[in-house]
């Protein structure tokens, strides 16, 4: 049975969003059923709710940067799990880098976001360099495994700064001006086989150490300042092993009471079931719109 009809009206490119409005619109007119319409990074936020982080008991292992052992939390499949508040919001995706604290249910402070690119562009955009195929993030990742995070001393841009903001655009500008000093002649099309394996796979190790460094720096400052209660992963690039490792192995050590939540990997690029989850709770809360009135908002914002 039907009790709502959710829906993301924004930010997106426009036409996309005129669709499934206009879909959506016309569903819940004809079936008499409540709209409810979805910012679609409260969607990315509310994909934890589809996933389960028991505490560590028996803990899987993987490697970090640093070659050591990193320990992560078992999943129980098919739990549906409630946040707990403050809750701290990482949002890393191809178009948006923000931390949002979350004091109750549907309730957003921006706290810091990207000034420039985005982490997931400039993954794509750093890829595209690299010769990689689309997506981008993916192809350059899988790439990451087979190098040395260390072989080159990328910046981390804004890390030190007093302040919750982002930008990677100089990063992947970082990456653009190394392969012109070592490989000038094919800067604009580089090529696999035109580069020896080790050398890509160690730029693009070095580039993901980089971002993630940056990422997980970033969110330790606003944990050190806010003291949430619990943590969350959210956006395409919650897909990325490598950061979901290294925030899960720095929050057990330095902020061990913190509960980190990370969703599943099925739920980290874009889905239905997410804006299901984010239109569940906002029609529990008594959150619709008249059919009529919803309209499409290409730079929604969270609020």
């Amino acid at each position: 049975m039907v009790d709502a009809i959710a829906v993301t009206n924004g930010p997106g490119l426009v036409t996309s969003l005129l669709v499934g409005v206009e879909v959506a619109r016309t569903m819940s007119y004809a079936w008499q059923k409540p709209l409810v319409p979805v910012n679609h990074l409260e969607g990315h936020v509310y994909a934890n709710l589809l996933c389960a982080n028991s505490q560590i008991r028996n803990p899987r292992l993987r490697r970090g940067f640093d070659g050591q052992a990193k320990s992560l939390p078992r999943r129980r499949a098919g739990e549906i799990r409630n946040f707990s508040f403050p809750l701290l919001v990482l949002i890393v995706s191809g178009g948006h880098t923000e931390l949002v604290l979350m004091k109750k249910h549907l309730s957003y402070k921006l706290l810091g976001s990207t000034r420039d690119d985005a982490a997931g562009e400039a993954f794509d955009k750093t890829a595209k360099l690299l010769g990689l195929p689309y997506p981008g993030g993916p192809a350059l990742a899988m790439l990451a495994s087979r190098g040395n995070p260390t072989a080159i001393a990328f910046p981390r841009p804004m890390l030190e700064q007093n302040n919750l903001d982002f930008s990677f655009a100089g990063l992947k500008t970082a990456v653009a001006i190394y392969l012109q000093k070592h490989h000038p002649d094919k800067l604009e099309n580089v090529r696999m086989t035109e580069l020896k394996a080790k050398t890509v796979a160690d730029v693009a190790a070095s580039f993901q150490a980089a971002v993630v460094e940056t990422l997980v720096g970033k969110t330790l400052h606003a944990a050190e300042k806010y003291r949430p209660q619990t943590m969350a992963l959210a956006g395409g690039v919650a897909a990325n092993l490598a950061l979901r490792y290294e925030l899960h192995a720095t929050l057990a050590q330095q902020f061990p009471k913190i509960n980190l939540l990370v969703p599943e990997l099925a739920y980290t690029t874009d889905n239905a079931a997410m804006i299901a989850a984010a239109g569940a709770v906002r029609f529990l809360n008594g959150h619709t719109t008249p059919w009529e009135k919803v309209r499409v908002d290409p730079q929604l914002q969270l609020k």
